[in-house]
């Protein structure tokens, strides 16, 4: 099927300086249906009120190679990779890159669904000033990009629970997180509970995970398997995801399925070996890049 992009991209930027040599191409059929298109989006405006609506900032970053648009597609499309793509953006972001302006509607339904994970500045960085410019036209996006200050938010009149005296993990320094996480991954005891420091420190971070503590991770779970029921506790899908976005691929490129283990559990393994290739093959492209 013919891509409609780039005819939609050339009928938006028609009449600006912006705009390219008209496409002798096009059917009349198509510059209707671009028309008709451009018409719907311009009819919120036509009946707006208040200040004239200002164009974004300018972006001077290149838009990002082909190969790297195709692997935004494929992490777009399938919801078992969407977790990588606050790694897919700090990469764009070193690269200086930008993501072609045809998908950044994606990529912010994508951002704000996820919010208590993507909430971030680097994350704000990369997608640029024309996702900052949209966001503010779209009530979908706005609280994402300009949160309410403190001041501007309701009082909570919830009594203030337990867990505020609990170690912050994210804050907590890498060398200090490391050192806590070695120690108690060699205990099974400490992979058993969904409340254990151990558990929490890896779910509540964001930090990268050493091959020490991915190699005890996948220790304390052929233990686990061995013994435990057909169902896999919701605590180890959570290890496991936090171990495909956080491990360096190469330290489980290498987990193989064992037809021992029941279905689910082969299941979850699938999954986090899809996980795994996507990222390895990501890295790898924007590197050659």
């Amino acid at each position: 099927m013919k891509d409609p992009w780039p005819s939609v991209v050339a009928a938006a930027l028609s009449g600006t300086g912006m705009s390219a040599e008209v496409d002798e191409r096009l059917s009349p059929v198509e510059i209707l249906a671009m028309a008709r298109l451009l018409h719907r989006a311009a009819a919120p405006l036509a009946v707006a009120t208040g200040r004239p609506l200002l164009p974004p900032l300018p972006d001077h970053r290149a838009v990002c190679p082909d190969d790297v648009v195709l692997l935004l597609a494929s992490l777009v499309q399938q919801p078992l990779f969407r977790g990588v793509l606050p790694e897919f953006l700090a990469l764009l972001e070193h690269r200086r890159w930008r993501l072609p302006p045809e998908w950044l509607p994606l990529v912010l339904d994508i951002v704000v669904k996820e919010k208590e994970k993507m909430l971030t500045p680097a994350v704000r960085r990369a997608l640029g000033p024309l996702a900052t410019w949209l966001a503010a036209q779209d009530s979908r996006w706005t609280n994402f990009f300009f949160p309410k200050s403190r001041e501007q938010r309701k009082p909570s009149l919830r009594p203030a629970r337990p867990e505020v005296l609990r170690v912050h993990w994210p804050a907590l320094p890498y060398a200090l997180w490391e050192r806590c996480v070695l120690a108690w991954a060699q205990s099974d005891d400490a992979w058993a509970s969904s409340t254990s420091a151990l558990v929490l420190a890896l779910l509540q971070s964001i930090h990268p995970w050493p091959q020490p503590l991915t190699a005890a991770l996948w220790t304390a779970w052929e233990r686990t398997s061995a013994h435990s029921a057909h169902t896999v506790p919701s605590h180890w899908h959570q290890l496991w995801q936090a171990a495909a976005l956080r491990a360096a691929p190469e330290h489980l490129l290498d987990v193989q399925r064992t037809s021992l283990w029941p279905y689910p559990w082969q299941t979850l393994m699938s999954h986090v070996r899809d996980v795994v290739a996507f990222r390895a093959r990501m890295l790898h492209v924007f590197r050659r890049g």
